[in-house]
């Protein structure tokens, strides 16, 4: 099933609790900074959250439940585009192993963005198996490309 909520101004997403059924979901051109309440879509395989006012990766927190998403356009938001807050940063990550990790511990928790931007885009797109992803206008959108290459 087809959902579309373009196009409305919506500023905020409710709960999604009684449209389980729902396999695309069109939320492109509104004014969202949060995604939160699309957890609930474990059906969803096709989201637009595109022209919207996404922010930063922790405005996509969410997606990280989305295990069937396979196609997701996140296209001209403002991702990465404002200062991160760096405390969500402060542990260990799958990562960890493979890079020098007392460096990027101090880089993260002094504020190194670039680092920072890639951590918050990798706790949220690891896990996902996403075939298709639009993430143009973003000043942000190279790091999404590293975690799912």
């Amino acid at each position: 099933m087809c959902l579309r909520l373009n196009s409305l101004s919506l500023s905020q997403i409710g709960s999604f609790d009684r449209l389980l059924w729902v396999q695309s979901l069109d939320l492109s051109h509104n004014q969202l900074h949060s995604i939160e309440g699309l957890e609930a879509l474990q059906l969803l395989s096709c989201l637009n959250l595109s022209h919207n006012n996404l922010s930063s990766f922790t405005a996509l927190d969410p997606l990280r439940f989305l295990k069937s998403l396979r196609v997701l356009d996140i296209s001209y938001n403002e991702i990465g585009a404002h200062t991160v807050d760096t405390r969500r940063h402060l542990c260990s990550s799958p990562l960890s192993h493979t890079l020098d990790y007392d460096k990027k511990f101090e880089e993260v928790a002094n504020g190194d963005e670039t680092v920072v931007n890639f951590w918050e885009a990798y706790s949220i797109f690891g896990g996902l198996n996403i075939t298709q992803l639009d993430n143009m206008g973003n000043a942000a959108a190279i790091y999404v490309m590293c975690v799912l290459s």
